[in-house]
């Protein structure tokens, strides 16, 4: 009876492992967005959504010459697209703070042209979120709460970005994804710059302290590792490829009314990293 008991012990544990394993292990559903001109994108997937990881696949069939940029904006609670529609009509002009207590945006999607763009973000349970691209009407996207709601996968490298400073380790990986998150208490981006051979950190960092426009400083390149204003909280990971090896400076160039428009790089807000 005891080996029997014991048979139905293990037996009960193991199901047990292979049931979290399953939970743990469910795929992302995806969402995609098909972009066939300049209207809004056509949105597919996305009315089951259950909270957690989630993958947005970007499908660009213009012959442009430039990709669009869309905004995943989250709703603050009791909050409703028509409260937030005339809001976010005065971002362009008046910046992302002005959505305060109204909205945030949390992740930014990109397309490029003839390509599929892939992104996989975390999508808060119960939230609902609108996509948003300049002047166009935004477009619902409702979360459930459905658990077990899929993860992120674990980052090669997190890099936080605080009120005016980058935290994280001094090398970052040119493979897997870097997660961005954003600990402090305003809007901040980041951008990779790539400083050339001949550069020199000390003094790039210099002039990026002193505002001089990065367009006009000698030996470096900008990299497509890159992230627009996101509100506090906000968690984005990068692909490190978009990385190659070498020397960088991490840098937040977005200004907003509360820095009196300067540059948050000129408060102090850039790291030094090399990636391997």
């Amino acid at each position: 009876m005891m080996r029997a008991l014991a048979r139905l012990l293990i037996g009960l544990v193991v199901a047990g492992a292979a049931a979290a394993a399953a939970g743990a292990q469910a795929p992302a559903p995806v969402v995609t967005l098909t972009i066939t001109g300049d209207g809004p994108p056509a949105v597919a997937g996305a009315d089951r959504l259950p909270g957690g990881a989630t993958t947005f696949r970007v499908v660009d069939h213009r012959r442009a010459k430039r990709g669009r940029d869309m905004a995943l904006v989250r709703l603050e609670p009791g909050r409703t697209l028509a409260d937030a529609t005339p809001i976010l009509a005065r971002v362009g002009e008046e910046g992302p703070p002005v959505l305060r207590g109204v909205a945030a945006i949390d992740h930014w999607l990109s397309s490029e042209p003839g390509r599929i763009v892939t992104r996989t973000v975390a999508l808060r349970p119960g939230a609902t979120y609108a996509l948003v691209e300049g002047d166009a009407a935004p477009i619902a996207l409702a979360v459930g709460d459905v658990p077990p709601h899929p993860a992120l996968a674990p980052p090669a490298a997190t890099v936080t970005m605080r009120d005016h400073r980058f935290s994280g380790p001094a090398v970052l990986p040119s493979s897997g994804a870097v997660r961005v998150v954003n600990r402090g208490a305003r809007y901040h981006e980041i951008l990779a710059i790539r400083l050339e051979r001949g550069a020199r950190s000390r003094t790039v960092r210099r002039q990026l302290r002193r505002g001089v426009d990065p367009e006009k400083i000698r030996r470096i390149s900008f990299s497509s590792f890159f992230i627009p204003p996101v509100a506090p909280g906000a968690v984005n990971d990068v692909p490190a490829a978009t990385l190659r090896q070498g020397r960088y400076v991490l840098v937040c160039l977005y200004g907003d009314r509360e820095s009196r428009n300067r540059s948050h790089v000129t408060l102090g807000m850039e790291r030094a990293v090399r990636v391997r």
